[in-house]
């Protein structure tokens, strides 16, 4: 399980399943949730009444229960410690993401409009082929080259990403510098 992993790799965060998450949702006094992937993951859909990362400092309170979620769990265990570092006052955790949430029965929304839906954007096609087979979210939203301009530009910020750590190793171990 990938979510699994990353849970692993963030011994320091405090991590809920899907599951966890549906029953805190359902208590008298609910967690904040936080949606921290891209905007364009965020606008296709969304867990209802989660808000953008960009917004959590003007709704957290002190002593709020705050959940972040990603697509698997790797970025939320990111925010949920730099979160956690600044509300030290409050409990955050990092919930095992948008996969799992739709595993479970999970619904989703249209930040923008509030309606229900079954799109889901899931950051990668490897991260789509984890999906629940027939069953919702039906329609499946990706990064990479079948969404036209935004896989061209994917793909782009691949080969400079690789084509700078590439320049850099090379110059470092050229003048017998450690990278």
């Amino acid at each position: 399980n990938v979510c699994a992993r990353f849970r692993r790799a963030n011994p320091d965060v405090s991590h809920l399943t899907a599951e966890e998450l549906s029953e805190m949702m359902c208590s008298n006094s609910p967690p904040i949730l936080v949606d921290v992937r891209s905007e364009g993951e965020y606008r296709v859909s969304t867990i209802p009444g989660a808000i953008r990362l960009a917004d959590v400092h003007k709704n957290v309170t002190h002593g709020a229960t705050v959940v972040c979620f990603c697509t698997v769990g790797m970025r939320s265990s990111l925010e949920a410690r730099m979160l956690a570092r600044r509300h030290p006052n409050c409990t955050v955790y990092s919930m095992d993401g948008v996969l799992c949430w739709s595993h479970i029965g999970g619904s989703f929304h249209e930040p923008k409009t509030g309606t229900p839906t079954d799109k889901l954007h899931v950051f990668s096609r490897q991260f789509a082929q984890m999906l629940p087979e027939h069953s919702e979210p039906a329609a499946v939203w990706y990064s990479g080259r079948s969404v036209g301009m935004a896989g061209a530009v994917c793909d782009v910020a691949e080969k400079v990403v690789r084509s700078t750590f590439h320049r850099l190793f090379s110059r470092a171990w050229r003048y017998g510098q450690s990278p």
